[in-house]
Formats: C-alpha cells, sequence, structure tokens
C-alpha cells in the first residue's frame, strides 16, 4: 500500500470515524442523565418515608427554589421548624402540603352559582321590604 492509498482509506474511514465520535458523545451525555436520573428517583423514595424534610428536600417537594424558601422562611409565610442549634431549617411534610392547597381558587362554575344564590336572596329580601 502506497501513501495515496493509504490516503484514501483513511479519506473513507473519517467520517464513520466521527459519527462513532458522535455517538460516543451522545451515550456519555444519555449516562450522565440517567446517572442524574436515578439518583433524583433514590431521594424522592427516601422523600416519601420522611416527615420532616431538609431545605433542599422541601424544595423539591414543593417545586420552589431553595432561595424562595429561605426568603419565606426569613419572612415567617411558610411553616417550618428550627433545629436547636438554630441553624438548621426543618419542615413538616403535611403541613407543606396543607400551606401548598391553603388557597384555593373557587373554578367559573362555583363563582357562577355564589353568584346566582346572592341574587336569588336579593330578589327575596326585595319582596320582603315591599311588602
Amino acid at each position: 500500500m502506497n501513501i495515496n492509498d493509504f490516503i484514501t482509506e483513511l479519506q473513507k474511514v473519517t467520517p464513520e470515524l466521527d459519527r462513532i465520535q458522535k455517538f460516543s458523545e451522545a451515550l456519555k451525555e444519555a449516562t450522565t442523565l440517567t446517572d442524574k436520573a436515578i439518583s433524583a428517583i433514590g431521594k424522592i423514595e427516601l422523600m416519601k418515608n420522611k416527615k420532616a424534610l431538609t431545605m433542599e428536600e422541601a424544595a423539591m417537594f414543593t417545586g420552589l427554589k431553595v432561595k424562595t424558601l429561605y426568603q419565606m422562611t426569613c419572612k415567617n409565610t411558610i411553616p417550618y421548624y428550627k433545629c436547636e442549634n438554630g441553624k438548621t431549617n426543618y419542615f413538616d411534610k403535611d403541613e407543606l402540603t396543607k400551606w401548598m392547597l391553603a388557597f384555593r381558587k373557587k373554578t367559573r362554575s362555583e363563582i357562577e352559582s355564589i353568584a346566582a344564590d346572592y341574587l336569588v336572596d336579593i330578589k327575596i329580601k326585595s319582596k320582603k321590604n315591599i311588602v
């Protein structure tokens, strides 16, 4: 094999090597994402049986950022507990659930029903006042 034949063969193989390299990079990325997913699932499984959550766990549980939770604890706008040393905050999972569900918004049909009941009450009261 002379140098020209070698270069020709190398040019044929180069695109395949590029595809293999891209596949390898994609595989590494997929592995990293899988590892992260497995780690997150493990944390969620551990949280299922816990009653007291750390700041990070409470953030995961509520969907809020840790920074937001910290600000809310400073303003006492969220229920939480301080450790005896005063350095660590904990959250009761049941209390967090109640807090998250405390500000329910009425549906359109509920509002319409309340309005209809109100109008009926006004008509009844106005008829009593006329008689």
